[in-house]
């Protein structure tokens, strides 16, 4: 090396070649001498100069390289650092946003559903007030203003409804009940429950049914919540109503339909030939409080709820809903819900309806005149369930209701008047449900019959009108209904108003069937179930002292069959034909007994026993004492 003054001399011999290795970059001086034969040293010295270079990775630019990879390398890595905690407290402020929006939006939807509550109570009881200033008031003029009054009170009555159901289904709390059964008749009889509004409207109603889904196997694969299904179908058929103008067509199709993954669906699509939606007003159709029609044409405003409604509707059923339209030709809204019951989970199933304990397959097609009978597991008819007739024209809207209240009542059905007052007359119902609209004999005479009846006068009636006219209701009050269901109705308030009639008149019946003096005029509010009560209370006395007096004779006089005359007191005052004619009995016994007219023997004789023995127990048992414990009042 130069920078080195060491000479370090190697001797090599007759080698013309030197080797050096792992010399370090530097600059070198070789020096070289030789000998002559005789092996002396030449002072000669030879001297070459040597540079070793260093290799490309260890000069200066390759260590800058390096540095400014590392310096990027810490650079980066710190970057990423600094990243991940930003990120992180991005995503710490999202989840706190995120949970305020969703506290934000419980509270939303809780003050929809307090408000509406607070809403729904005063609207109800003014709706009240309105009905018998409607009903009272004779100035035509004030009427027409009740019943403009009247008609957007019951509007806002359904619109808070609505809004407190979609606060129950943003809350988690609306509950889905399914069950397989007969779907397709729902659907048929709710969608021609519109029949007579589309008449009046002079728009066309049809249906189109696959035939696959009449069979068997489709009605135990698809599971429905009837309420839910009911609330769809009637928002989107009045809605199609409303939007469609005279001479239009609104048509109901069902089908099955499979999907590319082999699931299969009920297919529901409502077509009308309404005014349509424009295509940048489709994708918002769904949203809460948005109006589809911006025009100023009254006849197409609405509150933005109906739809919103609908679809959150939809999507608790499992279901979709997609739309389809176009301005000035219609729209399409198509349903799909899937078969089977894999979407549900096991508390939102129940009972098969067909194979509840408490139900059967009707002896009688659904779609016919007769009576229907249920029947439990072992054959024996069910006799605990209240009857109802329903007396409808329309078998569909007919099947409606029979599915709609089938789960509490036992049902016969009438296709008109006619065969429903014989049926009345023969059976006894403890309620009638009947439509106003019918050929031959409509609703009212119908009901004037039942109500002039002997036979019949007690039973409870509920007219069905499509018809909003005060002027219909107070026809049917006159004609003695009970009460008044305007079509399309909801068959949870056809429930309750049934459910309040019967348990009205057990309450009646209760009263008189403890052992109190039988008062005619107390054991209904018609005046003609009083005077039959009257007559029977006159024939059960004028017949008192004849011991062989039966309830075939009782029955005979009033012009009845003995199970006509045991239902007729059944639903008056709770007692069998025979518990009357002894209650009759035991009654002027104890008016004999207390004015002393005799000794119990001659009494006991006076009211039709022939053995005072058998007198006094059986004055025991019905009063709980004896005829020698009741004083003279002489």
């Amino acid at each position: 090396s130069m920078t080195k003054s060491r000479e370090n001399w190697m001797e090599i011999g007759k080698e013309r070649r030197v080797t050096f290795t792992e010399l370090k970059p530097g600059k070198y001086l070789l020096k070289v001498r030789g000998t002559n034969s005789d092996g002396i040293w030449s002072d000669r010295v030879a001297e070459m100069e040597i540079a070793i270079e260093r290799p490309w990775w260890q000069k200066i630019w390759a260590f800058l390289i390096y540095l400014s990879i590392l310096g990027g390398g810490l650079y980066s890595i710190r970057r990423y650092e600094l990243s991940r905690v930003r990120l992180k407290n991005q995503m710490k402020l999202s989840t706190i946003e995120t949970n305020k929006l969703k506290e934000l939006d419980h509270l939303k939807s809780q003050f929809f559903a307090n408000i509406s509550h607070e809403f729904r109570t005063p609207l109800t009881l003014i709706k009240g007030p309105l009905e018998q200033l409607i009903e009272k008031n004779t100035d035509l003029q004030n009427k027409k203003t009740f019943r403009l009054m009247h008609t957007n009170t019951s509007k806002m009555l359904e619109l808070i409804n609505q809004l407190l159901d979609l606060s129950r289904i943003e809350s988690g709390n609306y509950a889905v009940k399914a069950h397989n059964g007969d779907i397709i008749g729902l659907i048929k009889g709710l969608f021609m429950s519109f029949a007579s509004m589309a008449n009046q409207n002079k728009i066309i109603l049809s249906i189109e049914v696959a035939p696959e889904l009449t069979h068997a196997k489709f009605r135990k694969s698809f599971y429905y919540d009837p309420s839910i299904l009911e609330k769809i179908i009637n928002n989107l058929i009045s809605n199609a109503i409303k939007f469609t103008p005279e001479n239009g067509r609104i048509i109901l199709k069902l089908n099955q339909i499979r999907d590319s993954n082999n699931r299969d669906f009920l297919e529901i699509k409502i077509e009308d030939t309404g005014i349509g939606i424009q295509a940048d007003i489709l994708p918002y159709i769904f949203d809460r409080f948005y109006q589809v029609d911006k025009s100023t044409k009254s006849e197409y405003e609405g509150s933005g709820v109906g739809l919103a409604y609908v679809h959150e509707l939809v999507k608790v059923h499992q279901g979709e809903i997609h739309v389809e339209s176009q301005p000035g030709t219609g729209t399409v809204f198509n349903l799909r819900f899937p078969l089977g019951e894999s979407h549900l989970t096991p508390d939102q199933i129940i009972q098969d309806k067909q194979t509840q304990k408490t139900d059967s397959t009707p002896e009688v097609p659904a779609h016919s005149d007769g009576i229907l009978i249920y029947r439990s597991d072992d054959g024996n008819e069910i006799k605990e369930k209240p009857w109802v007739l329903i007396v409808e024209d329309h078998s569909d809207v007919r099947q409606y209701i029979l599915e709609s209240i089938q789960d509490e009542y036992r049902v016969m059905q009438a296709s008109n008047a006619l065969k429903g007052f014989e049926m009345a007359e023969e059976f006894i119902p403890d309620l009638i449900v009947s439509d106003i609209m019918m050929p031959e004999m409509d609703g009212f005479e119908f009901c004037e019959e039942i109500k002039t009846s002997e036979k019949t006068n007690h039973i409870p009636i509920i007219l069905l009108t499509a018809m909003a006219d005060v002027s219909d209701k107070i026809i049917g009050l006159k004609s003695g209904a009970d009460d008044y269901l305007t079509k399309p109705f909801n068959a949870e308030e056809l429930k309750i108003r049934i459910k309040n009639l019967i348990d009205n008149r057990l309450a009646l019946r209760q009263k008189f069937s403890t052992n109190g003096i039988i008062t005619p005029g107390e054991i209904s509010v018609t005046s003609r179930n009083t005077s039959f009560m009257e007559m029977l209370l006159s024939l059960a006395e004028k017949n008192m002292a004849n011991i062989d007096f039966s309830v075939e004779d009782l029955g005979r006089e009033a012009g009845m069959s003995q199970s006509q005359l045991h239902r007729k007191l059944k639903a008056s005052v709770n007692m069998s034909a025979n518990q009357f004619i002894r209650s009759v009995r035991m009654q002027r016994a104890m008016e004999l007994l207390q004015n002393g007219v005799g000794n119990i023997a001659e009494i006991a004789y006076m009211v039709g026993y022939d053995d005072p023995g058998y007198f006094s127990k059986s004055f025991h048992k019905f009063f709980d004492k004896l005829p020698s414990e009741v004083g003279s009042r002489q």
